[in-house]
């Protein structure tokens, strides 16, 4: 139909409504707008044709299946109008006041495509919108031809109970009522469950702020012990990278701890963010990729933090889906909400994220009783849990009202070689450990902490003995290639502290000599332990996370397309080291590496 129609019904020097375009690119978009014109209604919009195709439903849409709703095909609007909430003054077509009512996305379920089905006179779809989701169909009537019925498809979003016109009469955008367009209501202008919360608790009283620039996030205090205690709330530690997500109207800023910015890199996240119903807002929380588990790990996300090319970043998006947990809410449309007890932040927070199944997601805690929390995390290998004061203000340092208390996951390891030590150090530098897999020994990484001159002593008498010239790895690092190799009866070693395995900036604490078989010791089993999480992966994403890192700038990646298998025939000068793209996480990546602090500790 085109925008011909549209145009000429409206004048632009006397209308606020955009005169838009027809656009060139395809999308999925919907929006329904709730009219006070002559009569109240709710007009549906669908993306298509580079147009939105639009219908007027007068009693608005209903999640019962056996009421059907009369819908009049109207013009089409451009895609512009999907952003369009105001006032169309006196005297002009449709004047009245706009609300979005609802808005999101859309996907065709029969036919494949809304150009057939609006041609077929049929279209049944999915809807991902803030208030309507589920199946939906609009079907052409057969006398009048402008005249469509719209109804719900029975699925679990359907329900007979629910009026959602009456319940949900606010706008996703601005949470005004239609009524409230244009008017200045000092006192309350706002009626969603977001608004009733800031009410509650008091955060409107010290009245509207400018949103806060350069956020420190507060960090917590490494501490040794779980506790118990009324006054804390415990939440999971998550292991991925810490993000402040600062939204201001269209306009979305992500960023590291340490001000990297990441929008770009994460463009699902940053529209999700966008869609949230609020019109400013100021989150602090953590991008994660899960396992087949739902449990976070830094390994899963850590192939998307070095992409910069478009292509490769889209390609990623679809292939490792992330996900923001927010933990805190610091700012919400014009008020300040920091010096307020986290508790009480927490409460609208769960407010603005009342669904734990979209894009953001809201970081949940238990309260009180810290020690059995510990316990299930540390069962499941586990990162740790965050204590924090229920009381406690958002503070922009490192706090003792956020304690951080991790576990301790060790493991054990076969020793395949030794480096020379240096300084005052005798004997050995550090062991070299691996893991078998298909009885080849798999180079995993290296222990130089944690000995007394007893154990350093214990260990050199074991690996003595054994010292060959003989590399019994299947492939190393260039960076330990003049190391000195012990033989095929590689001694077992126990208890690594496997947290810390992968980084070697943050050296990992050896325990001791184990009296185990080597070839029990091996990738299949995850050594002895089943929480251990090392597995070789042969797939894309232990392609991505392969990679080789400059010596002098570690941030800097060279290339992304290598695995353990490639490091002998990469031939790397003594500049360059390898990075083993298959277990937990990066053997020499830094962890003090600023760029990525974030992401190897992110409180």
């Amino acid at each position: 139909m085109g925008l011909d129609e549209y145009k000429r019904k409206r004048k632009f020097n006397r209308t606020p409504e955009p005169a838009g375009e027809v656009k060139k690119t395809p999308g999925k978009s919907f929006v329904i707008q709730k009219h006070r014109a002559t009569r109240l209604h709710y007009d549906f919009r669908l993306e298509m044709e580079g147009v939105l195709r639009s219908w007027a439903i007068p009693k608005g849409p209903t999640f019962n299946p056996a009421e059907k709703r009369l819908a009049m095909e109207t013009e089409d609007h451009p895609i512009d109008y999907g952003e369009f909430e105001g006032t169309i003054p006196a005297g002009n077509y449709g004047a009245g006041k706009v609300i979005i009512w609802d808005n999101g996305t859309y996907e065709m379920v029969d036919p494949d495509t809304p150009e057939k089905g609006w041609k077929k006179g049929k279209l049944h779809f999915v809807l991902k919108g803030k208030k309507l989701k589920g199946e939906w169909v609009l079907v052409r009537g057969s006398r009048e031809p402008r005249q469509w019925i719209f109804f719900k498809v029975r699925d679990q979003h359907a329900s007979s109970d629910i009026d959602i016109t009456k319940e949900r009469p606010e706008s996703v955008v601005s949470g005004s009522l239609v009524d409230e367009i244009g008017e200045q209501s000092p006192s309350r202008q706002w009626v969603t469950p977001i608004e009733r919360e800031l009410e509650k608790y008091g955060m409107k009283n010290p009245g509207r702020a400018p949103i806060p620039k350069n956020i420190q996030p507060m960090l917590a205090t490494l501490s040794e012990k779980p506790f118990r205690n009324d006054d804390w709330l415990f939440e999971l530690k998550l292991d991925g990278i810490r993000a402040i997500a600062v939204k201001n109207g269209t306009r979305l800023d992500m960023r590291t701890r340490n001000a990297r910015s990441l929008a770009d890199r994460f463009p699902t996240l940053a529209q999700a963010f966008k869609e949230l119903p609020v019109d400013t807002a100021v989150l602090d929380g953590e991008i994660v990729a899960l396992d087949e588990k739902g449990h976070s790990h830094f390994h899963l996300i850590q192939p998307r933090i070095h992409l910069s090319r478009g292509k490769d970043i889209a390609m990623a998006d679809e292939q490792i889906p992330v996900y923001f947990y927010a933990f805190d809410l610091l700012y919400l449309n014009g008020y300040n909400l920091m010096k307020f007890p986290l508790i009480e932040r927490k409460a609208v927070l769960g407010q603005l994220i009342p669904e734990n199944d979209g894009w953001i997601r809201y970081a949940d805690h238990i309260e009180g009783d810290g020690v059995t929390f510990f316990e299930a995390v540390s069962k499941r290998g586990l990162e740790g849990i965050v204590a924090k004061l229920k009381k406690s203000e958002y503070q922009q340092t490192r706090s003792r009202y956020w304690l951080k208390i991790k576990t301790q996951m060790t493991d054990h390891f076969v020793v395949g070689g030794f480096t020379a030590p240096e300084g005052t150090r005798k004997l050995f530098g550090a062991l070299l450990l691996g893991l078998y897999s298909n009885s080849s020994l798999i180079y995993v990484g290296r222990t130089g902490g944690g000995f007394d001159d007893r154990m350093l002593a214990q260990a050199y008498d074991e690996v003595k003995p054994l010292v060959t010239e003989t590399c019994p790895f299947k492939e190393v690092p260039a960076e330990v290639r003049k190391s000195t190799w012990c033989g095929s009866r590689a001694v077992p070693f126990g208890g690594v502290d496997t947290a810390t395995l992968t980084r070697p900036f943050w050296p990992p604490s050896a325990k001791g000599i184990s009296g185990t078989d080597p070839h029990f010791c091996n990738s299949r089993n995850g050594g002895l332990s089943p929480r251990f999480p090392h597995r070789v992966h042969q797939s894309r994403q232990s392609l991505l996370a392969g990679g080789w890192l400059h010596e002098r700038r570690p941030h800097r990646v060279l290339r992304q397309d290598l695995t353990v298998s490639h490091f002998s025939s990469a031939r790397p000068s003594s500049r360059f080291r390898a990075v083993s793209g298959w277990h937990l996480r990066p053997i020499v990546l830094p962890k003090r590496c600023s760029w990525l602090h974030a992401g190897m500790d992110s409180y």
